[in-house]
C-alpha cells in the first residue's frame, strides 16, 4: 500500500512538473487567450457540479492551471530591469508577497479538497466508560459567565462517578492574593470566594496554583498534576457545553492511538465585524469557515489540532509530553503538533456541542486575533512543523497551511498599497501591456474567486474573507513583524467577551483602518487626475485603476468594522423549540396551559401559548405586572418539574397564537439555574439547525455585487457618522473637567501610547472602557506615517509649475544655445564610384551627342522614406513641414565636365511667400538662395558659382515654409516642395569619353544615373541569353537601383533613352560594338556574356555600404547611433524618422517575450497642449507620450517594453513620430523654436535571445534568391519571349541577386544551407494544375485575382462586413472567432478577398513542407512599378511573407499567414538550454494542440489525485 502511494505521489509530481513547465512557456498572446477562454468556460460549466469529489478535483486542477500560468507570467515577463531603482525593489517585494499568497493558495486547495465526515463512534458499555476530568480554565472572566459554563458541564450526561469537573482559577493564585496591588488582591480574594461558592453548590472542585506562570498552558498543566482522569475535557470559561457532549465523543477513544477529539466552537453572538457591517443573519460567521470546513479537511490528513476548548484528550498522550505545551502563546495547536510528531492521531467531529461567546468590540477582536497570529507564527519559528521529525508529509502541509494563513496582513496590505505607488509616485513596478494583464490577471482572479466559492461556498460568501482580512491587517501587521523578529517575547492576553455597548460609537482603535481608507480614497482621486491629465498612460492606468477601485471597495466595506453597534440585549437570545407548561395567575387548572418556548436567554424567553382561548387569555394579562410560571418539559429531564417565575413584558397575537415576551424573575436556587442552562444550551440540535440555516451558499456574482453594494451604499453614511462622532467628542472634551487619579494615570499610561500631557480622558462608557484597557502599544498604531504618505501623494497631484520653476532655469539657457546648423533630418547618399580604366577593343565614341544634349546627372535616394520626406511619382522627392533639411551626396562621373548646378522643384500653393525660402549648399558653400513663389508650377533655379569635384560631392537643401492660413500637423503636410530628382543635379557641359571599354562603361553609368537602362532585343531572342546578359548589368543596378527595361527593336524611344542604349542580339547578327541610333543616341551592341564591358562595369566599387541597414544581435544593447542614426532636431508641426535594422533570419520569437527600448528624447517647452510623441516598431505603435501635459519636462528617458514578436528575421524598422497641434488653428504659425523634438541617438534596443529557428514562408525565399541554391524557372518549361511579362518577372527576380544588400545575405546565411529553393513562374494555365491539398486558399480564387481586369475591379462592390484589406490574418476578426473558426470558413474568407480584389503579382507557397514557391502575374495589370516592387522586395520592411502574398494595385504587399502553418525549423540541436525557448515558439503556433496537451495533463493529474485520495481513504 505504501509503495503504491509513493508511486502515485512520484508520478503526480512528475506530471505536475511537466504542467509547470508548460505554464511557464511564454507563448503568443493568442495561444494564452485561447487557453484562458477554454479553461474559464470549463470552469463555468463544472462549477454547479462540484458536489462530487471527482468533479471537484477536475475543477480545482483547471483553476490551478490558470493560477500557475499567472505566476510564471509574473515571474518571467513583468519584472522591470534589474537595478537599484524603486521600481525594481517594489516589483521584487510585490512578487515575493505574491509568491507567499500563491503558495498558500496551492497548499490550501490541496488540503481542503476532500473534507472528512466522521461516522458515529463505537458504542461503549457503561461499565467500560473511561473516567473524565473536565477542566474550565479561567483568569479574569466574570463569575456569572464561569458559573454558566460550570453548570453546562454538570448538565452533561455521563456517569457521575466517572466525571470530575474542575474550575481552574488563574485569577486567584497565591501571587495575586498577596499582591502589593491592594485593588488586585482584593479583587482576587472576592472572586475566589464566589467561585468556591459556585463549586460547592454544584458539587465540583476548585483549583488554583501558587503563581500565574505560562498563562493558560501552565494553568492546565497544573490542573493535570492534580487530577487523574483517563480523558481530559477542556472548556473555556465562556464555552457552555450541551448535555450530549461526552455521549458523542468518548466512544472515539476506543482507538487507543487517538489523543484528541476536537469539536466546533459554536458562537451564540456575532463577531464585531459581522455585527458592525450589519451582515444578514443567514451570512455564515467568519469562524464557520474554519470549524465548518477547514478542520474537516485537516482531519482527512490526520492534521486536526487542539483549538483550546470544546475538546477531549487522552491523559496518557498529554503525560507523554509533560502536559500542555507552553513554549508559544497558542498552547493548543502547539500541543497537537507535539503529539502528532509522536505518532498520536487526532479527530475532528463537526458537531457543535458548545455555545460560546465572541468578542463584542472591534478592539477585543483585534486583541484575540493578534494573539492567534502571534502564536501560530511562534510555532512556525520555534518548532518548525515543516521539518519536524515524526510528522507525515500531509501533516507538515496541514500545519504549514495553518501558519501561512496568518500572513494575510502582509499580503493584504501589500496588494492594497502596491497600486498607490504608481498613482502617487509614478513607480511602475508592473511591466505589462494592458492586453497581457487582461489575459493573465482576469483569469487568475476569476479562477481564485471561483475556487474559493466552490470549496467554501457553504461557509463563506465571496469576498467576505477579503473584507475581514483587510479590516484586521493594519493592526496585525505589527504583530507579524515583531514575532518574526523576536518570537519569544510575545505574551498571552485574555480576550474580553463580556462587554456591553450601550450606544453606537466609533472604535477607540479606528485610526489605522481609517488611515488606510483615506489613502485608498486619495488613490481614487489620483487615478482620476492621472486619467485625464496623462492619457498616454491609460493602458497602465486601466490595470492599476481597476486594482485600486477593487481595493477601495474592499477597504471601504472593511472600514465599517470601526463603527460599533450597540447591543440590543444584555445577553444573546437563542432560538429554541421546547415544550412547556404555563401557569397563569387566574388559571384554575393545575395542569397548566400547553406552550412552546421559542427563544431564551439568561434573562428571559419568549413563550407561544397553544390554547385556543388566546383572546380571553390576552385580556387577562397585563404587561409588566402579570407574573406567570413556566415549566420546561425535557425528554430526559433529571431535575423533575421545576417552574421558572417570569413577568410578562409584552404580549401579542400572531397567526392566531398568543406570544408572550417574558423577563425572568431573579433566580435564587441552583436547580433553577441548571434548568435555564439546560433550556438554552442543553440541546445540541439547536446549534445544528442554526448552522444549517446559516449555510446558505451565495453565488460568485451575487456575492461580488453584495460586497460592492455593502461598500458603496454606506460609505457616505459612515463618513457622516465619523464626522459627527469627532465633532461630538471635541465638544465633550471642551465641556468636561478632568480630575486625574495618579494611580489610574500610571496604569493607563503603561497600556497605551497616548500622550498624557495632551490630556487623556479615561473612558467612562462601558463600551469603551474595556476596549481601551486591552490595548497594548502594538495595537495603538499611529496613523502619522500613512497620513504623511497621503499628503505627499496629494502634493504630487498639484500642477508641476508650483514647485519646478527653479530647476528649469539652467536647462532653458542650455537649450537656447542650439543653432539651426545642427539640424540634421536625414542623410541621402548617392551612388557613383571612380571607374577603373580597362583596355579593350578600340571603338568610336561620338562625344558630340552628349555635348549637344547637356544631360543632367541627377540625385537619387538610397535611404528609407519617412512621412515627411519621400519619393512619389517615381522621381519626385517631397520635403514637407515648416523646416526641412536633406543632405545628399552627388557623384560626378569621371570624364564629365560641368559648370552649372540646377534644381527643379514645385511647391504647394499653400506656401506663404514672405516667410518661405529654399537654400542649396554644394560642398558646404551656399550656391542658391531663393524665396518660394507660392505658385503650383515647376521652377528651375540655376547656379554657375559652383566648385564641383570629380567623384563625391555634398549637396544640402534647406527649406523654410509657412502655411498661408493655419498651423498644425495637417498644415505641415499641406506645405511641401517637390524636388524633381531627374532634373536636379550637375548639368554636364562636356564628356571626354575615350574610345575604350572604360569610356563605354562610363556612358552606361551616366545613363543609369539619369533613368532606367534600356535593353533592346528582337522578340525571338533566346530567353536564356537575354536573362544572363541582363544580369551582367548588376553593378549598375546595385549602385543606382536603376530599372532595366526590355524593349523591342521597333518600340518608340522614350525620353530617358536619349543618352545611351544597349542592343542584345545573337552572335550571328554581327559583332559587339558602338554605333549611333537613328535618333542620335549611342547604341552598344552585346552578343555574349563574355563581353569585355562587363569586366569594366564589375570593377566599380560600392560606395554606399555605409548606408545599408546594420544587423544587430540579441541580448546585446544596440543604440540608434550604432545603427547609423544621428540626433535629429525637427522643426515642424509633424515629423517622423525611420531607422532600419536587420535581424538574422534564424532569429524567431513567436511567444510573448518582450523587447526593451530605452527611448530618450528632448522637446521644447514651447510645444502646445495635446502634442504627441509616438514610437512605432514595424508600423505598430509601442509608445505614446502626450508631451503637452508635462510643460516643465524637457528631457525624457523611459524604458518601453513591447512584444518581441513584432520583430522578424530580416529587415525591421523603428519609427519616431510627433504631432504638434496649433494653439490657434485658423492663423499662421508663429516663429518656430529652434527645435521641437529631438530623438537622441542614445536610444537603445535590447532584444531577447532566440534559438536558431525560422518559419517556412515566402519571407525566407526572397533573400535566398541571390544564392546559388535557388533555382528560378518557368513552370511550363517552354521558352518565353523576352518581351513577355513572365520574362520581365524573371528578370525582376534575378535582379534580387544584386539588389539584396550584403547584410541581408549575411542574415540569411544559416537558413540558406538548409535546402535548395525552387521559384517557379507560372501563368493561368499552370496555376490550375498545381496541387493545393489542405490549402487555406483556392487556386481558382488566386487565378481570379490575377486575371481580373482593371475596369472590373474598380466596379466591384465589396461586402462591408468582410475585410477589404489583407494584413496579418490575426487582425481580420475577433480573437474568439479566429480560434473557433473552421478551416473551411477561413478558406472562404480568403477566397472572398482574392476574388474581390485585383492583384498585380501573387506569390504562393501552397505546401509548407516543400521548398518551392510560385510567382504569377496579372498580364492586364502589369506596370513597371510592379516589377520594381518585386525587384526591391528585400529592401522594404514590409515585404512578401507567409504562405500567400499579393501585390495590390497600390504597389503594397499584403500577406496572409497560414493559420495552421508547419512547425518552425530548428537549426541547432535541441538541448536543456534552448528547450524552453523552442517550446514557447512551437506552442505559439500550435495553440489548439497546446490546449489539448494541457487538458490531458490536467486529466492525468486529476486521475492520480483521485486514486491517491481513494487509497488514502481506504488506508486511514
Amino acid at each position: 500500500m505504501k509503495i503504491l502511494s509513493f508511486s502515485l505521489i512520484s508520478v503526480w509530481f512528475l506530471v505536475f512538473g511537466i504542467m509547470s513547465f508548460a505554464m511557464s512557456l511564454q507563448t503568443s498572446i493568442e495561444a494564452q487567450i485561447l487557453l484562458g477562454l477554454v479553461l474559464m468556460i470549463l470552469l463555468i460549466l463544472l462549477k454547479p457540479l462540484t458536489s462530487t469529489l471527482i468533479t471537484r478535483i477536475i475543477f480545482v486542477m483547471l483553476a490551478s492551471t490558470l493560477v500557475l500560468r499567472y505566476y510564471f507570467w509574473r515571474l518571467f515577463s513583468t519584472l522591470p530591469e534589474v537595478g537599484l531603482t524603486p521600481e525594481y525593489f517594489a516589483a521584487v517585494i510585490l512578487l515575493a508577497v505574491e509568491s507567499i499568497a500563491i503558495a498558500q493558495f496551492f497548499i490550501t486547495v490541496l488540503i481542503n479538497l476532500d473534507p472528512k465526515k466522521q461516522t458515529k463512534p463505537p458504542q461503549v458499555l457503561p461499565e467500560n466508560f473511561p473516567t473524565v476530568d473536565v477542566l474550565i480554565p479561567t483568569y479574569n472572566e466574570p463569575v456569572d459567565l464561569v458559573k454558566e459554563t460550570a453548570i453546562g458541564a454538570v448538565n452533561m450526561v455521563y456517569p457521575k462517578q466517572k466525571l470530575n469537573i474542575y474550575i481552574c482559577d488563574d485569577g486567584a493564585t497565591d501571587d495575586r492574593l498577596h499582591s502589593h496591588d491592594k485593588e488586585m488582591a482584593e479583587f482576587s480574594k472576592t472572586r475566589q470566594i464566589e467561585l468556591k461558592k459556585i463549586c460547592h453548590e454544584l458539587g465540583i472542585t476548585y483549583l488554583t496554583r501558587p503563581a500565574n506562570i505560562n498563562a493558560k498552558a501552565g494553568n492546565l498543566t497544573s490542573a493535570l498534576e492534580s487530577t487523574n482522569g483517563e480523558l481530559v475535557v477542556v472548556f473555556d470559561a465562556d464555552h457552555i457545553p450541551s448535555q450530549d457532549f461526552l455521549a458523542r465523543t468518548v466512544g472515539y477513544f476506543e482507538d487507543l492511538d487517538l489523543f484528541l477529539v476536537q469539536t466546533p466552537h459554536h458562537f451564540i453572538n456575532s463577531d464585531p465585524i459581522h455585527k458592525n457591517l450589519q451582515l444578514p443573519d443567514h451570512c455564515p460567521y467568519e469562524s464557520e469557515m474554519f470549524y465548518g470546513h477547514v478542520l474537516e479537511s485537516l482531519d482527512r490528513w490526520n492534521g486536526a489540532f487542539f483549538c483550546g476548548s470544546a475538546a477531549i484528550m487522552r491523559r496518557k498522550a498529554l503525560d507523554s509530553i509533560g502536559g500542555i505545551s507552553g513554549l508559544t502563546i497558542t498552547e493548543d495547536a502547539e500541543t497537537a503538533l507535539d503529539l502528532h510528531a509522536m505518532k498520536w492521531k487526532s479527530l475532528y467531529l463537526n458537531e457543535a456541542m458548545v455555545g460560546g461567546l465572541q468578542p463584542e468590540t472591534f478592539a477585543a477582536l483585534i486583541t484575540q486575533r493578534g494573539r492567534w497570529a502571534t502564536g501560530m507564527l511562534q510555532i512556525s519559528l520555534l518548532k518548525n512543523p515543516f521539518f519536524r521529525r515524526g510528522l507525515t508529509m500531509q501533516q507538515r502541509f496541514c500545519y504549514l497551511s495553518s501558519v501561512m494563513n496568518w500572513f494575510f496582513p502582509l499580503t493584504r496590505l501589500t496588494f492594497t498599497i502596491a497600486p498607490l505607488l504608481y498613482l502617487f509616485f509614478g513607480i511602475n513596478f508592473f511591466q505589462a501591456s494592458f492586453e497581457d494583464a487582461l489575459v493573465y490577471t482576469v483569469t487568475y482572479a476569476a479562477a481564485s474567486l471561483m475556487i474559493q466559492n466552490v470549496l467554501f461556498k457553504h461557509v463563506r460568501w465571496p469576498l467576505i474573507s477579503e473584507v475581514y482580512e483587510i479590516a484586521q491587517a493594519p493592526y496585525l501587521i505589527r504583530s507579524l513583524f515583531s514575532t518574526l523578529i523576536s518570537p519569544r517575547k510575545a505574551q498571552f492576553s485574555v480576550t474580553e467577551k463580556d462587554e456591553v455597548i450601550n450606544e453606537d460609537s466609533v472604535s477607540a482603535i479606528h485610526w489605522p483602518l481609517t488611515s488606510l481608507m483615506l489613502v485608498c480614497f486619495a488613490g481614487l482621486i489620483a487615478l482620476v487626475f492621472r486619467w485625464f491629465n496623462y492619457p498616454e498612460t491609460r493602458g497602465v492606468l486601466s490595470i492599476v485603476g481597476g486594482w485600486t477601485i477593487f481595493n477601495f471597495i474592499i477597504v471601504s466595506a472593511a472600514w465599517q468594522a470601526i463603527f460599533e453597534k450597540k447591543n440590543l440585549r444584555q445577553t444573546p437570545r437563542i432560538s429554541i423549540d421546547t415544550s412547556a407548561k404555563v401557569f397563569l395567575p387566574a388559571q384554575k387548572s393545575v395542569s397548566g396551559i400547553a406552550a412552546k418556548i421559542t427563544d431564551a436567554s439568561r434573562f428571559g424567553f419568549k413563550v407561544t401559548i397553544l390554547d385556543s382561548q388566546v383572546n380571553t387569555l390576552n385580556q387577562s394579562l397585563s404587561e409588566g405586572e402579570t407574573l406567570i410560571h413556566v415549566m420546561p418539559e425535557f425528554d430526559n429531564a433529571r431535575y423533575g418539574e421545576v417552574t421558572l417565575p417570569a413577568r410578562i413584558c409584552r404580549s401579542d397575537i400572531k397567526a392566531g397564537q398568543l406570544v408572550l415576551g417574558c423577563a425572568l424573575e431573579p433566580i435564587q436556587d441552583i436547580e433553577s439555574e441548571q434548568i435555564i442552562n439546560l433550556l438554552i444550551f442543553g440541546d445540541s440540535d439547536v446549534w445544528r439547525k442554526e448552522r444549517i440555516e446559516k449555510k446558505r451558499p451565495k453565488g460568485l456574482l451575487l456575492g461580488i455585487f453584495f460586497v460592492i453594494f455593502l461598500s458603496l451604499s454606506r460609505f457616505f453614511i459612515n463618513l457622516y457618522q465619523f464626522a459627527r462622532h469627532y465633532s461630538q467628542r471635541t465638544s465633550d472634551q471642551k465641556s468636561r473637567e478632568w480630575n486625574p487619579n495618579l494611580e489610574e494615570i500610571n496604569a493607563f499610561n503603561n497600556q497605551t501610547d497616548f500622550d498624557l500631557q495632551k490630556g487623556i480622558q479615561k473612558a467612562k462608557s462601558t463600551s469603551l472602557q474595556s476596549s481601551d484597557k486591552i490595548l497594548s502599544p502594538s495595537l495603538q498604531a499611529k496613523p502619522w506615517i500613512i497620513s504623511v504618505l497621503t499628503a505627499y501623494g496629494l502634493l504630487l497631484l498639484l500642477p508641476e509649475e508650483a514647485y519646478s520653476q527653479a530647476i528649469l532655469l539652467d536647462n532653458l539657457q542650455a537649450e537656447n544655445q542650439i543653432e539651426l546648423n545642427d539640424s540634421v533630418v536625414s542623410e541621402f547618399l548617392l551612388g557613383g564610384d571612380q571607374l577603373v580604366t580597362s583596355s579593350g577593343n578600340k571603338m568610336r565614341t561620338p562625344d558630340q551627342l552628349f555635348k549637344t544634349r547637356s544631360p543632367i546627372i541627377p540625385v537619387t535616394l538610397k535611404t528609407a522614406q519617412n512621412s515627411m520626406k519621400y519619393i512619389h511619382d517615381g522621381y519626385r522627392y517631397r520635403m514637407s513641414g515648416e523646416r526641412a533639411v536633406s543632405h545628399f551626396n552627388l557623384w560626378l562621373p569621371k570624364f564629365a565636365i560641368t559648370k552649372r548646378f540646377e534644381i527643379n522643384f514645385q511647391n504647394s500653393i499653400h506656401v506663404l511667400e514672405q516667410y518661405s525660402n529654399i537654400i542649396v549648399e554644394l560642398n558646404g558653400k551656399k550656391i542658391i538662395e531663393q524665396k518660394l513663389n507660392g505658385v503650383a508650377k515647376e521652377v528651375t533655379l540655376t547656379s554657375q558659382d559652383i566648385e564641383p569635384k570629380s567623384g563625391l560631392n555634398s549637396v544640402t537643401i534647406f527649406l523654410e515654409q509657412r502655411h498661408r492660413v493655419f498651423c498644425g500637423p495637417q498644415a505641415s503636410f499641406d506645405i511641401w516642395t517637390d524636388i524633381n530628382l531627374a532634373k536636379t543635379g550637375f548639368v554636364v557641359t562636356d564628356f571626354q569619353l575615350p574610345s575604350s571599354i572604360e569610356g563605354i562603361a562610363a556612358g552606361i553609368h551616366i545613363q543609369s544615373l539619369h533613368g532606367p537602362l534600356s535593353l533592346r532585343a528582337a522578340p525571338d531572342l533566346d530567353a536564356e541569353l537575354a536573362t544572363n546578359i541582363a544580369a551582367k548589368f548588376s553593378p549598375v543596378i546595385q549602385q543606382n537601383r536603376a530599372r532595366i527595361n526590355f524593349k523591342s527593336l521597333w518600340d518608340p524611344v522614350e525620353g530617358y533613352e536619349n543618352y545611351f542604349r544597349v542592343l542584345i542580339s545573337e552572335p550571328a547578327d554581327g559583332p559587339s560594338g558602338l554605333s549611333v541610333s537613328a535618333d542620335g543616341a549611342i547604341l552598344y551592341r552585346i552578343t555574349s556574356v563574355k563581353d569585355p564591358i562587363f569586366e569594366a562595369l564589375g570593377q566599380r566599387q560600392n560606395s554606399n555600404t555605409s548606408n545599408m541597414p546594420k544587423m544587430i544581435k540579441a541580448n546585446q544593447v544596440t543604440s540608434l547611433f550604432d545603427l547609423g542614426y544621428q540626433n535629429t532636431r525637427d522643426v515642424a508641426s509633424y515629423g517622423s524618422n525611420r531607422i532600419q535594422f536587420v535581424l538574422p533570419y534564424d532569429w524567431l520569437v513567436l511567444d510573448n517575450r518582450k523587447a526593451l527600448l530605452n527611448v530618450s528624447f528632448d522637446y521644447s517647452p514651447l510645444i502646445t497642449e495635446q502634442s504627441i510623441f509616438n514610437i512605432k516598431v514595424n508600423n505598430e505603435t509601442i509608445y505614446t507620450r502626450k508631451m503637452g501635459d508635462h510643460p516643465n519636462v524637457r528631457s525624457v528617458t523611459e524604458f518601453v517594453e513591447f512584444n518581441a514578436s513584432l520583430l522578424k528575421g530580416g529587415l525591421n524598422q523603428i519609427e519616431s513620430e510627433y504631432l504638434i497641434p496649433a494653439k490657434i488653428k485658423e492663423a499662421q504659425c508663429p516663429d518656430f523654436p529652434e527645435t521641437f523634438v529631438t530623438l537622441k541617438s542614445g536610444t537603445s534596443l535590447l532584444l531577447p535571445n532566440s534559438p536558431q529557428m525560422y518559419l517556412e514562408g515566402i519571407q525566407n525565399v526572397m533573400p535566398l534568391i541571390s544564392r546559388q541554391n535557388t533555382n528560378i524557372e518557368f513552370s511550363s518549361g517552354k521558352d518565353k519571349n523576352v518581351l513577355d511579362p513572365e520574362f520581365k518577372l524573371l528578370l525582376a527576380l534575378k535582379s534580387l541577386t544584386v539588389t539584396t544588400p550584403e547584410v541581408l545575405q549575411e542574415a540569411s546565411e544559416n537558413i540558406a544551407d538548409q535546402s535548395a529553393m525552387n521559384v517557379k513562374i507560372i501563368n493561368n494555365s499552370d496555376l490550375k494544375q498545381l496541387s493545393n491539398e489542405n490549402g487555406f486558399f483556392s487556386l481558382e480564387s488566386v487565378n481570379n485575382s490575377i486575371s481580373m481586369s482593371k475596369d472590373f475591379a474598380e466596379n466591384k462592390v465589396y461586402d462591408e462586413e468582410q475585410p477589404t484589406t489583407i494584413l496579418q490574418w490575426q487582425s481580420m476578426t475577433s480573437m474568439w472567432e479566429r480560434f473557433m473558426e473552421s478551416p473551411e470558413r477561413y478558406k472562404r474568407r480568403v477566397d472572398f478577398w482574392l476574388e474581390n480584389n485585383r492583384s498585380q503579382v501573387a506569390l504562393l507557397k501552397p505546401n509548407p513542407h516543400k521548398s518551392e514557391i510560385f510567382v504569377a502575374i496579372n498580364p492586364d495589370m502589369v506596370t513597371e512599378t510592379a516589377f520594381d516592387a518585386l525587384s526591391k522586395a528585400n529592401l522594404e520592411t514590409f515585404s512578401p511573407a507567409g504562405a500567400l502574398s499579393v501585390l495590390g494595385p497600390d504597389n503594397v504587399w499584403y500577406n496572409w499567414v497560414r493559420p495552421n502553418t508547419a512547425a518552425p525549423r530548428l537549426l541547432e540541436p535541441l538541448s536543456v538550454d534552448n528547450l524552453w525557448l523552442v517550446a514557447s515558439n512551437v506552442i505559439s503556433i500550435y495553440a489548439t494542440e497546446f490546449l489539448v496537451v494541457v487538458i490531458i495533463l490536467v486529466a492525468v493529474i486529476v486521475l492520480i489525485t483521485f486514486l491517491y485520495l481513494m487509497l488514502y481513504r481506504k488506508r486511514t
